[in-house]
This record gives C-alpha cells, sequence and structure tokens, in this order.
C-alpha cells in the first residue's frame, strides 16, 4: 500500500497544480475538492503549500462543502489565469486556488464570482 506522499496519479497532479502557482501572494486561499481530504491535507502539508495561502480548506465532492465555501467568502474566482487573479487581488478582492482530485475529471470552467463557482460546481457534482 502506498503512503500519501508516494507518487501516485493523485499526488502527482497535486505536485503539478502547486507547481503553477508563483510565491507572490496572490492566491488568498486555497480549496482542496477531494474524494479523501485528509490524503490532500498529507500531500499539500509533505509538498509545503502553506506558504502561498491565508486559509486552507479540504473538502470531499459532496453537498457540505458547498456551504463552507460560502462561508469563506471569496469574491473572485479566475482558473487558468495567474494574471486575472492578480487583478483581482489588487483590486481588494480574495482569490481562490483550487486542486481537484482526479475523480472529478474535467477542469472547471473559469467564472467571474463566488455565486457562479457554486452554481457551476454544483452543477458538475450534483
Amino acid at each position: 500500500m502506498k503512503t500519501a506522499t508516494e507518487k501516485t496519479p493523485d499526488s502527482a497532479r497535486l505536485a503539478e497544480d502547486i507547481s503553477c502557482l508563483a510565491e507572490s501572494g496572490v492566491f488568498s486561499v486555497a480549496v482542496f475538492i477531494w474524494e479523501e481530504p485528509e490524503c490532500a491535507r498529507t500531500l499539500s502539508s509533505a509538498l509545503g503549500i502553506g506558504r502561498f495561502f491565508s486559509e486552507i480548506a479540504y473538502v470531499p465532492p459532496r453537498g457540505d462543502w458547498l456551504q463552507l465555501l460560502s462561508l469563506l467568502k471569496v469574491d473572485v474566482f479566475a482558473s487558468g489565469s495567474l494574471e486575472r487573479v492578480a487583478a483581482a487581488s489588487a483590486s481588494g478582492l480574495r482569490s481562490v486556488w483550487i486542486s481537484r482530485g482526479l475523480n472529478l475529471g474535467s477542469p472547471l470552467p473559469r467564472v467571474e464570482s463566488v455565486r457562479d463557482l457554486l452554481s457551476t460546481l454544483s452543477r458538475e457534482i450534483g
């Protein structure tokens, strides 16, 4: 049995995700939506991503995490565009980086607000 820090498809995906992050403080919140949140917690801790974020949440892909995302009061989510997130951050909006386990399939589409984000995620998962 592999440990959480060994190279599994999930750990390789997470390592690839966080290798894209600049240490610029652009993102303020990280949300890991994984089937096994403890696995994501262990992986992210081993990879030292805490320095990138002011808040980190680990949630399963079920309805209860939708409430958690809304409690984070995230104003902007920009998928795949550091420039857009940087612009939002510069204007005082908080931004979120989301890492998804392989169980959820395709990447998130780009959305403009937390309302759009919650709507999109609930459609994909529900």
